[in-house]
């Protein structure tokens, strides 16, 4: 599966960059909503303290139907 769009998080868990690599320009607001709900994953691991420390890979963090986040 192709990368469409690509985020980097800073450390506030705010997006700092976000890129869409889709042919479709409509599809930008879509995947600006799955970046922000990604984000609210991420809270909730360092929350629960389920990301080991130092380790920078995440996991997927957020399936949906067409797409699949990975952190």
């Amino acid at each position: 599966m192709p990368i469409v769009c690509l985020a980097v998080v800073g450390p506030q868990n705010n997006p700092i960059f976000f890129r869409t690599f889709s042919p479709d320009p409509e599809k930008d607001l879509k995947l600006q909503f799955i970046v922000h709900c990604s984000l609210d994953a991420i809270e909730e691991r360092v929350a629960l303290k389920r990301a080991p420390i130092g380790d920078a890979f995440l996991g997927l963090l957020y399936p949906t139907e067409d797409y699949r986040v990975y952190g």
